[in-house]
């Protein structure tokens, strides 16, 4: 049992390898060709953007009905989100007011678990 992924230098290359080697033998094992489509850069960094960008306005009109946010931040790894944002409110009894009303909240699957921290 095995499999790997092999990079050419494009795509035509790509699919002629497919064509000519599909079937062959190799460690007792036929092998099974198929082409792997991978968005270019540019295109994956605008799915990323977009998804940001809806989540962010997910999670603003979710905490906005609270008070004034000052800040969302929506930390990302390798393209993805973390799972987890920072919402700051301009003063502490909206983050308070958000914390006791959206208690049982489950947003894109999770529960929601607030925590507040005091600023000096």
């Amino acid at each position: 049992m095995g499999f790997g992924f092999i990079e050419f230098d494009s795509p035509e290359t790509a699919t002629n390898v497919c064509r000519d080697l599909q079937g062959t033998v190799l460690d007792s094992h036929a092998l099974i060709l198929q082409p792997c489509h991978v968005k270019n850069d540019a295109q994956k960094q605008k799915t990323i953007e977009k998804d940001k960008s809806s989540t962010e306005k997910d999670l603003r009109r979710l905490f906005s009905p609270f008070g004034q946010i000052k800040s969302l931040r929506l930390p990302m790894k390798f393209g993805s989100h973390r799972g987890f944002a920072f919402v700051k409110y301009v003063n502490q009894q909206e983050a308070q007011n958000a914390l006791k009303a959206l208690s049982s909240t489950h947003l894109y699957g999770r529960h929601l678990v607030s925590q507040t921290k005091s600023c000096i």
